[in-house]
């Protein structure tokens, strides 16, 4: 049946969310192209600043570990930065406003309230994960026991290492015999990333 779908720029996925290991299956819309824009309840000007959001989310880490020297990269971005990036996205900070509802409504992110900060879901993860991987391939993490997607977790501590796992793969990582980092084979020292609450 997904081969069929596939045909269609569709897929049946299964994934689990990154901090409670709960299953879920999700039908993805596999297609980047203008189709696809056309079939979004956004405006052009309202996706570009969605494109901003998503930029900002993933780079945001690194940035903070290269020029701040932050130790635990969040993958969030605060309500004030979002709609701080209204202006070079063309939209009034109202217009951003309510993309921003709409995206917690339509579960594309979630917002902290403890924290102020939004972060992706696990549909915008899944949704998104050809284009993150594609547009922003040296900025992703991939969990080192399932090779989904990593915002929330762990990552090696070794220097220049990008071995991740999720919150909820760690039970996985625990029970191996050899506790070292399967991507560069040390033994295993992590920093955590992701928003908590």
């Amino acid at each position: 049946m997904n081969q069929d779908m596939v045909q269609i720029g569709l897929e049946i996925r299964t994934c689990h969310d990154q901090r409670t290991g709960q299953a879920y299956m999700m039908l993805v819309n596999t297609r980047a192209d203008s189709l696809a824009e056309i079939a979004t309840p956004y405006t052009a000007t309202e996706l570009m600043y969605i494109k901003s959001l998503v930029r900002f989310l993933d780079l945001k880490p690194l940035i903070q570990i290269e020029t701040i020297f932050v130790n635990h990269p969040r993958y969030a971005i605060s309500s004030m930065a979002a709609l701080q990036l209204a202006g070079p996205a063309q939209l009034t900070k109202r217009a951003a406003s309510d993309v921003l509802a709409h995206l917690q409504e339509q579960k594309w992110i979630d917002l902290s309230r403890s924290t102020g900060q939004y972060t992706l879901t696990l549909r915008a993860l899944q949704e998104l994960d050809t284009y993150l991987r594609n547009q922003l391939e040296q900025h992703v993490l991939e969990c080192v026991a399932c090779f989904a997607l990593v915002t929330q977790g762990e990552q090696c501590a070794t220097d220049g290492c990008r071995g991740a796992l999720h919150t909820s793969c760690r039970q996985w990582h625990s029970a191996q015999p050899n506790r070292r980092c399967p991507a560069c084979n040390t033994p295993w020292h992590s920093i955590s990333i992701g928003e908590s609450e």
